[in-house]
């Protein structure tokens, strides 16, 4: 059994989680909770599917306040061995797809354009699929470098081994010729650098999506996929003006923003929309680090925010949590006074393909 923490009073005797007052005393607790996870098979701890969401929360806290490289290696080797990270993903090739056809939807053929990817993530699958389809070239930008050559590796394997499905899911936007060039390189076990040179990757990070080094006027599309929902309100608006700065005249921004609470999908025992119950200080308490730090800007929010940077709204595709809707209009969900005037079926937005234009 978890013994009480000494702290700052992260869990109580009956193992329920007080208000971080600091999550940096936590992290002489980090161990005991994984040890004690693996040793005792509870599904509310064991990191990271099934877990209470309070104790991931902690977990994290507890990580991010170690030194950067420190950090970064530990969450990878957590994620690596219990969490999202232990299998190849193939989602990102998925969402490449599905947003190159939102490009052709705005009647733009995406074929030798230049695209800037804000967030690359753990592999570089997004880009190295829009490089598939036709694509010149990508620069894509990460504030923290977490990009792993051994996923990329593994992903790209998956790719080929899977390739009858993979050439079905891209259907006529694969490139064949492209597709075998990088089946061939594959093969050879590349380094990661040969892969981004062969599909017209330039990877920074960290970088800074407020202000690269990008001449004006040099980018078709600026895209991000799930990365907008970490990044503070001031920070967004820096990243949209430079958007509009570095866009060609008739390029578009393309971002998919997810709003739910990321803790309910390794939790089902709450709501999507559960941290709209918190007030800021609060839900700082919880989700205030480089791990899960959450904005919980709305739908509206984003809308505001591409036009007030000069960015004109050309579609917004998006998808609602009826079930969310109804618990926040039967006030099972108890909002927060910063939410409670907004509109249940605009609180309960899950997810959005932003489409934007410069002019």
């Amino acid at each position: 059994m978890l013994r009480p923490y000494n702290g700052s009073g992260c869990v109580d005797g009956n193992n329920k989680m007080d208000a971080v007052r600091s999550a940096a005393d936590c992290s002489g607790y980090i161990g005991e909770i994984l040890s004690e996870s693996l040793q005792c098979g509870f599904s509310c701890c064991l990191p990271f599917n099934g877990m209470n969401w309070k104790i991931k929360a902690l977990i994290q806290s507890a990580l991010a306040n170690f030194p950067s490289g420190l950090s970064y290696d530990i969450y990878y080797k957590v994620q690596r061995n219990w969490g999202g990270l232990k299998a190849p993903s193939l989602v990102g090739m998925a969402v490449a797809i599905d947003g190159w056809d939102q490009l052709v939807n705005q009647g733009c053929d995406p074929s030798d354009k230049v695209f800037f990817e804000v967030g690359t993530g753990r592999t570089p699958l997004i880009a190295i699929s829009f490089w598939l389809m036709g694509a010149r070239s990508t620069v894509t930008f990460d504030l923290n470098p977490y990009l792993k050559e051994e996923l990329t590796q593994e992903v790209l394997q998956a790719l080929l081994d899977n390739s009858a499905a993979t050439q079905q899911q891209f259907g006529a936007r694969l490139l064949p010729e492209r597709y075998a060039q990088l089946a061939a390189l594959v093969r050879s076990r590349p380094r990661l650098q040969d892969v981004l040179q062969l599909c017209q990757i330039r990877y920074l990070a960290p970088g800074d999506a407020r202000q690269t080094d990008l001449a004006s006027d040099s980018v078709d599309v600026h895209f991000s996929n799930n990365v907008m929902e970490h990044v503070p309100s001031n920070d967004l608006s820096k990243i949209l003006q430079e958007a509009r700065r570095i866009l060609k005249p008739q390029g578009l921004a393309l971002h998919h923003v997810d709003y739910v609470d990321h803790f309910s999908y390794s939790d089902p025992s709450i709501s999507s929309v559960n941290f709209l119950r918190f007030s800021e200080r609060q839900w700082k308490w919880w989700a205030g680090n480089r791990y899960m730090y959450m904005n919980r800007l709305r739908h509206d929010d984003y809308l505001g925010l591409f036009d007030k940077a000069g960015l004109k709204l050309r579609s917004d595709d998006f998808e609602r949590d009826e079930n969310a809707c109804k618990q926040i209009e039967r006030q099972e969900i108890l909002l927060d006074a910063a939410f409670k005037n907004i509109a249940a079926d605009r609180l309960a937005i899950s997810r959005a393909w932003i489409v934007t234009a410069k002019n």
